[in-house]
C-alpha cells in the first residue's frame, strides 16, 4: 500500500483554501470571510496596561523621591549640572577630596575644558568624566600633582607603559558623582512622560491595525509582550541615576516602538503560502556567519577575553532569534514525522516507547546544528548565550516530540560541561563567574 507523506502546513494549506472558497454561483466576495473582533485581545491588553501603569508609577515615585533634596542643593550650588560648567570655579569646590590645593584647581580646569568645548555634545552621564586623559610626562615632572603622580608611578611600577593618564581615577568619580548632575529634575520628568507616553502607545496601535487588517493570529501574544515590555521598561528606569546616568529607558522605548512596527509587518506576511517555511537554514547559515566573523574579528569588552563586539555592535542577540527561527521553522514542518517515526535501524526498534529515538535523518539535522553553534559560542568565551540557546533547543525538541526524556538528558549534560569547564578552568570568564556566585563577598 503506498503511503503518502504531507506536513502540517500542507493541510493548513488545503484546510484554508477550501474554506475560502466561495459560494456556489457567485465569485469570493470579502465579506466571505469570518469577522475577527479581537475582544478577547483588547480586554486582556486593557489588564496589562492597567499593570504596566501602575508598576511604572511606583518605580517613579521611588526614584523622584530625592529629586526635591537636590533642587534645594542645585540652588544653594552644592550640586553642579555639568552640562551648564562655564568655568573652572564651579568644579573646584566638588573636589575636596583632592588634598593638594593646585591639584584641585589643575582638575578642575581640564574638566571645564572638555566641557566647554564647542564641538563637545551635552554629557550623557557622569561617567563621561572618566574618560578625560591628560599627558604623562606633565604629570611626572610635577612636584604639584601628588595623586596623580603617584597613580602614574604606580602604573609604571606594574611594567606599564603609559602616555597618556586618567584624569579621575574610578575612586575620584564615585566621590565626584553625588556632587553633579548631567540634567534637571523638570528634564527628567518630560524625557519621561514623553517616552513613556510612547512606550504605551504603541500597543493600543498595534492592537487597532491588527482590527483594521482582520488578522487572526493569537490574542494572547499583544497583552504577553506589553507585560514583559513593561516589566523592561521598570527595569530600564529604576536601575540608574536618572539625574546622572544615561536614561537606557529612552532607548529602551524607542526600540519598543521599533519592534511593535516590525511585529505588525510581520502579521501581514501569509507563511502558509510564502515559501519561508521552506527557508529555515538561511537564519541558521547567517547565525554561522556571524559567528565565524566574531570569532576572527570580534573583541571583548575591557580586560575580557570574550569575543561580543563586531563592527561597534554585539550581535549575539540577533544570533540568538536567527536560531531560534531555525529551530522553530524546521520543527514546525517535521514535528509528526518526530513523533510517529522511530528509528528502527542497528536493533534500536526494540527499546521502550519512553526511550525510543526518531529517525536518525529528521533528528540529526537541528542537533548538528545547534552542536556548531555552542562551539562557536565556546570559541567566543561567551558562554552565557551557549547556556541559553542550549536550553531553548532543549524545550523546542521536547514540544516537537512530546515527549521530555530526551531533552532531561540533554540538560544534564550540558550541566556536566559546564561543571567539567569550571573545574579545568575554562574559560576563565565562565570559571571566574561561577567562583563569584559560589563565594559572593
Amino acid at each position: 500500500m503506498a503511503v503518502t507523506r504531507s506536513t502540517p502546513a500542507d493541510r493548513r494549506s488545503q484546510q484554508t483554501a477550501t474554506a475560502t472558497l466561495p459560494k456556489a454561483g457567485r465569485p469570493a466576495m470579502p465579506w466571505d470571510r469570518p469577522r475577527v473582533t479581537r475582544t478577547q485581545e483588547a480586554l486582556l491588553l486593557a489588564g496589562a496596561f492597567v499593570a504596566v501603569l501602575f508598576g511604572l508609577f511606583l518605580v517613579y515615585r521611588a526614584v523622584t523621591s530625592s529629586f526635591a533634596e537636590v533642587e534645594a542643593r542645585m540652588g544653594r550650588g552644592e550640586v553642579v549640572n555639568l552640562n551648564e560648567v562655564s568655568r573652572a570655579e564651579q568644579i573646584t569646590p566638588l573636589l575636596s577630596f583632592l588634598e593638594e590645593r593646585t591639584e584641585r584647581a589643575f582638575v578642575a580646569e581640564e574638566i571645564a575644558k572638555h566641557l566647554t568645548r564647542p564641538s563637545e555634545p551635552p554629557v550623557p552621564n557622569v561617567g563621561e568624566l572618566g574618560k578625560i586623559r591628560i599627558p604623562a610626562a606633565g604629570v611626572a615632572d610635577s612636584t604639584k600633582l601628588p595623586e596623580l603622580r603617584a597613580r602614574l608611578e604606580a602604573a609604571r611600577a606594574a611594567g606599564a607603559t603609559v602616555d597618556t593618564l586618567r584624569l579621575l581615577s574610578t575612586t575620584d568619580l564615585r566621590r565626584l558623582k553625588p556632587e553633579v548632575v548631567v540634567r534637571t529634575p523638570a528634564q527628567f520628568r518630560r524625557a519621561f512622560f514623553l517616552w513613556t507616553a510612547l512606550f504605551l502607545l504603541v500597543f493600543p496601535l498595534v492592537h487597532l491595525a491588527f482590527r483594521w487588517r482582520q488578522f487572526t493570529g493569537d490574542q494572547l501574544m499583544l497583552p504577553i509582550v506589553l507585560l514583559l515590555a513593561g516589566l523592561g521598561l521598570m527595569v530600564m528606569l529604576s536601575v540608574r541615576d536618572p539625574l546622572r546616568d544615561q536614561l537606557l529607558f529612552r532607548t529602551f522605548a524607542q526600540g519598543v516602538a521599533v519592534g511593535a512596527a516590525l511585529l505588525f509587518a510581520a502579521s501581514q506576511v501569509d507563511y502558509e503560502r510564502s515559501p519561508l517555511p521552506r527557508l529555515s537554514f538561511v537564519p541558521l547559515l547567517a547565525a554561522f556567519g556571524l559567528s565565524l566573523l566574531l570569532i576572527t574579528l570580534g573583541s571583548g569588552p575591557g580586560g575580557s577575553d570574550a569575543k561580543v563586539n563586531l563592527f561597534g555592535f554585539q550581535p549575539v542577540e540577533l544570533i540568538k532569534i536567527l536560531i531560534v527561527l531555525f529551530l522553530a521553522g524546521y520543527f514546525r514542518d517535521r514535528w509528526e514525522f518526530l513523533r510517529e517515526l522511530p528509528e528502527t535501524r542497528g536493533g534500536l526498534g526494540g527499546m521502550p516507547r519512553w526511550a525510543r529515538l526518531p529517525k536518525i535523518e529528521y533528528a540529526l539535522p537541528p542537533i548538528v546544528a545547534i552542536g556548531f553553534v555552542l562551539g562557536f559560542f565556546f570559541l567566543q568565551k561567551d558562554l552565557g548565550p551557549a547556556l541559553v540557546m542550549a536550553f531553548v533547543f532543549f524545550f523546542l525538541y521536547a514540544v516537537a516530540r512530546g515527549r521530555w526524556t530526551l531533552a532531561a538528558a540533554g540538560a544534564a549534560l550540558v550541566g556536566l560541561g559546564f561543571f567539567v569547564g569550571y573545574q579545568l578552568g575554562y574559560p576563565r570568564t565562565v570559571s571566574g563567574r561561577i567562583s563569584m556566585w559560589l563565594s559572593p563577598w
